[in-house]
């Protein structure tokens, strides 16, 4: 789906055509479901989060406005306030995200993906360690492969502060994993 036709598909959606907001709902599904899933970590949760994420947009498409930003970026920081609420609600530590940047046949079942690859449950291990807003960055820059500037969008912070963040995380994980 381009850009113009999922600019389309918002205007449907905004006046209430719920094919055109299924056509968005199919176009982004596995991006969100795969960024909740390394948050929680939890198949059960991350299929109630992203259907959570789903309904909010749904409900507040009509004050999206593409001049704000990208829908991907919405749909994201949707999902992120749905993570946060969901372990604000539980009190518990974030959950096990990333890895390494894998190819789109891997995703077919997270669950196992990084019991298979002993590179990937050190990368696994490593993430773990790191803070919630660090993990979150990482998932959407490598996994999603969001552009900075949507990831500044996501999560309140200038685009250069991003690259910044990136850039020591990267770093931290680099020294966890030499350990």
């Amino acid at each position: 789906m381009d850009l113009p036709e999922i600019l389309n598909w918002i205007k449907k959606a905004q006046k209430g055509d719920k094919d055109a907001f299924g056509h968005i709902y199919k176009h982004f599904l596995k991006k969100i479901y795969r960024y909740i899933y390394f948050s929680v970590h939890s198949k059960e949760v991350a299929e109630d989060l992203t259907q959570t994420t789903f309904l909010k947009a749904w409900r507040s498409l009509a004050t999206f406005s593409p001049s704000g930003g990208t829908l991907q970026a919405y749909l994201f920081a949707i999902a992120r306030n749905a993570i946060i609420d969901y372990y604000r609600r539980k009190k518990e530590v974030l959950g096990k995200e990333l890895g390494e940047h894998i190819s789109e046949s891997t995703w077919a079942n997270p669950e196992e993906l990084f019991a298979k690859d002993e590179t990937a449950s050190s990368v696994w291990q490593a993430i773990k360690r790191l803070e919630e807003i660090e993990k979150n960055v990482i998932i959407m820059r490598y996994f999603e492969e969001l552009d900075y500037a949507e990831i500044a969008r996501i999560i309140s912070k200038q685009e250069g502060a991003v690259r910044v963040m990136i850039y020591r995380i990267l770093k931290k994980l680099k020294i966890f994993l030499e350990d």
